[in-house]
């Protein structure tokens, strides 16, 4: 599990993304007060190129080391930039409840059939010990054939994690491509 260090905050906001940081809050289980911190811009990116929001990580902060959720990741629209993160510490026993991302593995293989898959659910409510928890939600759809609907009842996260959504929702479906001949 990844793991980044913060550092007290003191100076406001642009300050320290002037100086190469990224504002962050910390709070949560064992923080008695929601604490101002910064960390490092190089290793917020590192941090994010394999996680983002409700992703697990450790925060190092006044030698404590705090299990924690990102809660939240602000972004400048407009360039990209990273504003802000939120970081919640639990207890990795804590049930909580969380969205999780959905993966589709395999979409080369139904393109290869000239086959595409339409989604309609990128993200997935669910309840369960973090520590249970997985990061994303991983579907393989390569062997899936033209008119297969994937539903929720079709999910198997294991009986410690509960999804949170209807059994029949659809979360996609393996169509035609759209560029059929319509001439035939």
């Amino acid at each position: 599990m990844n793991q980044v260090v913060a550092l007290e905050r003191i100076e406001n906001p642009n300050s320290v993304r002037r100086f190469g940081f990224i504002p962050a809050i910390l709070y949560g289980k064992g923080v008695s007060s929601p604490q101002k911190v910064k960390i490092a811009k190089k290793d917020v990116l590192k941090l994010l190129r394999h996680n983002s929001k409700n992703s697990k990580v450790y925060v190092d902060y006044k030698n404590n080391k705090y299990f924690c959720v990102i809660k939240d990741v602000q972004l400048d629209y407009l360039n990209k930039d990273i504003l802000h993160l939120e970081f919640q510490a639990v207890h990795e026993d804590e049930v909580v409840k969380i969205e999780l991302p959905v993966i589709f593995e395999g979409e080369e293989f139904l393109e290869a059939k000239g086959f595409i898959l339409e989604t309609y659910m990128s993200k997935i409510e669910v309840m369960g010990r973090l520590k249970d928890l997985p990061e994303v939600i991983k579907i393989d759809v390569k062997d899936k054939k033209l008119g297969d609907k994937i539903t929720i009842e079709d999910l198997n996260l294991g009986e410690e994690i509960k999804i949170l959504e209807d059994l029949d929702k659809v979360i996609a479906v393996v169509s035609n491509s759209e560029t059929e001949d319509i001439a035939s």
